[in-house]
């Protein structure tokens, strides 16, 4: 599984990782490791394996915010996706036209302002942390045992999160959202204050409905989904 898109031709690119594969890279790397490859997105697996793991709707997106922040959607009990087998991009749902670059070309992107490394690189300049001092399991504790500036500063993270949800749901409404990836070590009171934010956000048409999760997909949910989903539609037993 990747952080990426996989393209219509073949390649794949990954703002995250930051490459782009050659046009039709996966029968290269078949050939290479001489065994049957398939790529999903990382988003995707992590929403798949969701439905194996907790009693869901049968419509809802999974936010998953670690590196990058992707969303993947489930219509019906099944995974939404077009030919490129593309999650939901959520990271890059701009939040401010005018705010920081992106590399993928667009400004103020979502995950440019709330993915655990830049959650913990600004909560080291708000502590006035040396460079690289503070690792992003220490900053869940120190939010979790309640350091005040860090509380205040989660918070505003958690309602720039609820902004990037209400903008996602205008386009895909759904009544239930889980969220899964690193961000869930903050804990519940994470959980809570997304909560909260979401209360006081975006169109209440949609907002008013939705409730909010923690995922149960917490092994190795990346691998989980995958294994799911290949099991589910590309394994055939003879």
């Amino acid at each position: 599984t990747v952080p990426g898109n996989f393209h219509k031709n073949g390649s794949l690119s990954s703002t995250i990782l930051g490459f782009a594969t050659p046009e039709n890279f996966v029968p290269l790397l078949r050939a290479r490791l001489e065994m049957d490859v398939v790529v999903f997105n990382n988003g995707d697996s992590h929403a798949y394996g969701e439905l194996h793991c907790q009693s869901l709707p049968r419509d809802f997106i999974e936010v998953t915010v670690g590196r990058g922040v992707g969303a993947g959607i489930i219509r019906h009990g099944k995974l939404f996706s077009d030919s490129t087998i593309r999650a939901g991009e959520l990271g890059h749902i701009s939040i401010d036209y005018r705010g920081r670059p992106c590399s993928c070309g667009n400004r103020g992107c979502l995950e440019r302002y709330i993915n655990t490394e830049v959650l913990t690189a600004e909560a080291e300049a708000l502590l006035q942390h040396p460079a690289g001092s503070l690792t992003f399991e220490a900053l869940c504790s120190l939010y979790r045992t309640g350091d005040p500036k860090v509380v205040s500063f989660i918070e505003e993270k958690a309602a720039l999160l609820a902004v990037g949800i209400s903008n996602m749901l205008a386009m895909q409404p759904v009544n239930h959202i889980v969220i899964g990836g690193k961000i869930t070590q903050l804990g519940d009171a994470f959980l809570d204050a997304l909560r909260e934010a979401v209360q006081t956000t975006g169109l209440r048409k949609y907002m008013d409905r939705v409730t909010l999760s923690r995922s149960h997909n917490t092994t190795d949910p990346e691998a989980f989904g995958a294994f799911w989903n290949y099991l589910d539609h590309h394994m055939t037993l003879l």
